[in-house]
């Protein structure tokens, strides 16, 4: 007897195994994250190495000090009456000034370093004449003009050492309006007849810092230097920055003095005497007579070798006064207006 179909017992499909499958989907996600971060590590090694080389190349960075003005800190001298100041270090004080002046100066500041041994002073006359300053401060054997130099604004007037073998001090020279300042500094001296290297550069750093008021008085004609003439007897007015020097003319046969500016050398003025009585009107066509404050006549001559010029006759001699163009007509004028006879 057969036994009822059970439908369970019916064909059924072989059942697909898919384990393998999975296990195929789990290998490549691995591998693709492999191949990802090995990627990602050779850019990174990549950009490593470009960034070295790039920033090997570049220069170190240096940490330079910050600049510090070595006047910061320094003490100031202000002079009221005479409309300036400037700063000194705090290493000089003020000392009792127990020295004789010369006539006519006043001491305004006596300073001493002590431990440099350096002494600091300040003096003060009435009216700045470089002719005068050749004549009294130069050193021994010195017979030029004093060398001009420039510190901060302002020019001065430097004499440093001359012969044998004693030191000299620094003096410089200040034209304050007509009136003359006189900086000295006298030491430290290191085995020298001239302050030392680190010395004069506290000095310039010292006259760097001078302030003149801009309210000091100008000069004005009273201020002025007088040239006197007492071979011929005559004198006259000139500014107080010019010097003077003696020539004698290209062929060595005229008496002339030169009035020059002693920074740039050039001639603002010259008069030379005619003491023979030599006949000029060819040179020379005054066209103008005026009176100077002395009421003295002087001749204008537009044109004198190619230079105004003004005339001056007395005392049997001729003085002929030329402008090479550097002064202007009313300078000139002026100048010329204070000349007068003095005998």
């Amino acid at each position: 007897m057969q036994s009822p179909i059970n439908p369970s017992n019916q064909y059924r499909a072989p059942k697909v195994i898919t384990y393998g499958i999975k296990e195929k989907h789990h290998f490549q996600g691995r591998k693709i994250f492999g191949i990802v971060f090995v990627l990602m590590f050779f850019a990174a090694v990549v950009s490593g190495i470009y960034y070295w080389q790039t920033t090997s190349n570049l220069p170190a960075v240096i940490n330079l000090p910050s600049h510090k003005d070595p006047t910061q800190n320094w003490k100031t001298y202000s002079n009221s009456d005479y409309g300036f100041s400037f700063t000194y270090p705090q290493t000089y004080v003020s000392t009792p000034i127990n020295f004789m002046s010369l006539k006519g100066q006043t001491v305004l500041l006596n300073l001493t370093y002590t431990e440099a041994h350096a002494n600091f002073r300040l003096i003060a006359e009435d009216k700045f004449n470089l002719s005068d300053i050749q004549k009294r401060f130069a050193p021994t054997g010195v017979t030029k003009a004093p060398a001009s130099m420039t510190f901060g604004q302002n020019i001065f007037y430097y004499y440093g050492p001359g012969g044998g073998g004693v030191s000299y001090p620094d003096q410089y020279f200040f034209n304050l309006n007509g009136k003359l300042l006189i900086f000295i500094f006298d030491g430290p001296y290191d085995n020298d007849k001239t302050p030392s290297p680190a010395a004069k550069q506290t000095e310039g750093q010292i006259l760097a810092t001078l302030q003149v008021a801009s309210t000091a008085s100008d000069t004005t004609s009273t201020d002025l230097p007088v040239y006197t003439d007492s071979r011929y007897g005559f004198e006259f007015s000139y500014a107080s920055n010019l010097m003077y020097r003696h020539t004698t003319g290209p062929n060595g046969d005229m008496d002339i003095q030169e009035f020059y500016d002693p920074v740039t050398n050039a001639t603002q003025f010259s008069f030379y005497i005619n003491a023979l009585g030599l006949d000029l009107s060819g040179g020379c066509r005054p066209t103008t007579s005026l009176r100077n404050i002395s009421g003295i006549v002087m001749n204008k001559d537009v044109y004198c070798d190619g230079q105004i010029s003004y005339k001056f006759s007395g005392n049997s001699a001729d003085l002929i006064f030329l402008d090479p163009n550097t002064l202007t007509d009313k300078e000139f004028e002026n100048l010329m207006k204070t000349f007068k006879w003095t005998r």
